[in-house]
């Protein structure tokens, strides 16, 4: 059920998977065909956990809402919706809205709208209904869903996200529709199911249902298959909010309505009306109870190097060299030197890249060595079609041999991505000859169990402690998508500010811890992994600089660890100076070593 359909066209994208059916001959799409993700998902294993026969006399009002009002409902919808029996009731075994002209409560038209809201919700599921639509000019039916802690986006739409899972306009009674709504500006990517010739979802029920998998929704009228969903993201495209599979990972409401009017099936004509109930047999809503096993290549790749050539052992094969300015790439002592005569006109006037093969919503770890023979800064990034960037970070190269590495999850646009290095004139690097050097560069998936909730700070603090007895501040940096804490004073112990939360290294082996961080000052820090009654498995002491910098480490966990306490001292720490600063950390990772 689409919102705001005022919105200007000029900021929607709409990427439309089309696949016609047919009632009587009809071969369906399967989910291979259409590029699934979960190739094994066993049909057998989705078990009925709530529903809803409408086999009684009265709605039951312990599983349902009534929605009472009008307005428009940002549509320019011209219906007032009602509790009334001529509206809504239980019939012959069916719950039947039913469009009504007349002029009630400031609107044309009454009809009913029905809600979970605070009384059932899902994160994932199948859901399945067997209806009937109406017909005519103006009459909109639609099943939907909207997230019951929309407020955690700011309680805006369409970043919150919208799920569709079937929606129509009256006047093209063959034409069934489903639909994600995200993102800022407003995409929505839409499916059709299409009925040959004079067929009509008015003349017959038919069965309407959607299955929502972690990252990937599929839908399907009468079992058949029409289109696969697994490419979206919640405030914009570059991932620095909310990351994939947001919005869509957290509880859903339903909602069953018939509208009249408004921009999406534009004003209503009751002559044309020749069936004006929405009708639904049962509403049936399943939970998978197998395992979802992802296929290869699509979020559980094999642990490889993305990248050819990764140690320029075979020349610059694999690689392409683009310049504007007269730079010179040559392998020399079995890595990449680039020679590079002047920095200008512009960031991209001297280009390193490759093309590399990337999937939706992977987590994925950036390597390389990097020495200059003057220090300056350098760009290094990830983009995608129409060079839509993914991901990209400043760095300094300094004059020795210094290790990089960055942990990213591409949120969208990942088709013929490629990775570059900017060598030119990056943040007014000095305009003087010079030469850069590069090595071991490699990119890789990340598919380690992770052991931190929420190490992304994403949208929020969920999942972490703050504590402080020096009046610290800590707070969600929404701007820069990370955790910030604000120090008046170190003093005056090294734990007199914390961070914190409790993970699981209970297994026995090696572990990395990584993330990233940056100060106002110039200061230490320290991260440890604490349990009570045994010596600290990490007790680590970190500089930190105003620059983000990347920190990983090792260490051995073991049964000991169970419940042990990841913390961030930021208290009194080495040679930090007390004076008030602020300190920001942002992706942080523990993973088991395999």
């Amino acid at each position: 059920m689409k919102k705001r359909w005022m919105s200007t066209l000029t900021a929607v994208t709409a990427a439309l998977t089309i696949w016609a059916g047919s009632l009587n001959v009809c071969q369906a799409a399967t989910p291979e065909e259409l590029g699934t993700k979960y190739p094994n998902l066993d049909g057998d294993k989705w078990s009925l956990c709530w529903s809803d026969e409408f086999d009684g006399t009265a709605l039951d009002t312990g599983k349902w809402n009534y929605t009472v009002g009008g307005g428009g409902f940002g549509n320019n919808e011209q219906q007032y919706y009602t509790s009334n029996a001529e509206n809504v009731r239980l019939e012959n075994g069916m719950l039947v809205i039913q469009a009504v002209p007349g002029s009630y409560g400031g609107e044309n038209y009454t009809s009913a709208k029905l809600t979970t809201l605070g009384k059932a919700d899902w994160t994932y599921g199948k859901f399945e209904f067997r209806a009937k639509l109406p017909k005519g000019q103006g009459l909109w039916p639609a099943i939907w869903m909207l997230p019951s802690d929309s407020d955690v986006y700011g309680g805006e739409w369409p970043i919150s996200g919208e799920i569709d899972i079937m929606e129509y306009k009256g006047s093209e009674p063959n034409t069934a529709l489903g639909t994600l709504h995200y993102g800022n500006p407003w995409v929505y990517n839409t499916g059709y199911y299409y009925l040959n010739g004079t067929e009509s979802f008015a003349n017959d029920f038919h069965t309407f249902s959607m299955e929502w998998l972690p990252g990937e929704f599929r839908w399907y009228v009468d079992g058949n298959l029409y289109q696969i969903q697994k490419d979206w993201y919640s405030v914009d495209t570059d991932g620095t909010q909310y990351a994939y599979p947001a919005p869509f990972d957290r509880d859903f409401y339903l909602m069953l309505n018939l509208a009249v009017g408004g921009f999406f099936p534009r004003d209503p004509d009751t002559s044309t009306w020749t069936a004006d109930t929405f009708e639904i047999d049962y509403v049936r809503v399943y939970e998978y109870t197998g395992n979802y096993e992802e296929a290869a290549g699509q979020g559980q790749i094999p642990f490889v190097n993305l990248l050819t050539n990764s140690g320029f052992d075979n020349g610059m094969d694999g690689w392409t060299a683009w310049t504007e300015n007269g730079s010179v790439f040559q392998v020399e002592d079995g890595a990449l030197k680039a020679d590079i005569y002047t920095t200008l006109p512009n960031t991209w006037s001297t280009q390193l890249y490759q093309n590399a093969e990337i999937v939706t919503g992977t987590a994925y770890r950036l390597d390389f060595d990097m020495k200059g023979t003057m220090e300056r800064p350098v760009t290094v990034g990830l983009e995608g079609a129409g060079n839509a960037p993914l991901f990209a970070r400043t760095v300094t190269a300094g004059t020795q041999w210094q290790h990089y590495s960055f942990d990213f999850v591409p949120l969208s646009g990942c088709s013929n991505a490629k990775l570059l290095f900017f060598l030119g004139n990056v943040d007014g690097a000095v305009n003087s000859a010079h030469s850069l050097y590069f090595d071991n560069i490699t990119l890789m998936p990340v598919t380690e169990e992770e052991r931190v909730v929420n190490g992304d700070f994403d949208g929020n603090l969920d999942g972490w402690t703050t504590w402080t007895e020096n009046g610290s501040v800590y707070s969600y940096d929404s701007t820069l998508g990370c955790f910030s804490a604000y120090m008046p004073t170190v003093l005056p112990n090294a734990w007199s500010s914390q961070l914190y939360q409790n993970i699981d290294a209970s297994a026995t082996g090696t572990y990395t811890i990584c993330f990233d961080i940056k100060s106002s000052i110039a200061r230490q820090i320290t991260v440890a992994l604490e349990k009570e009654g045994v010596s600290p498995a990490l007790n680590q002491t970190v500089n930190v600089t105003d620059t983000w910098s990347t920190q990983r480490f090792t260490f051995t966990g073991g049964s000991a660890f169970s419940g042990a306490k990841l913390v961030f001292m930021l208290g009194n720490v080495g040679d930090t100076a007390n004076t008030a600063h602020t300190v920001q950390i942002d992706n942080v990772s523990v993973v088991k070593n395999p």
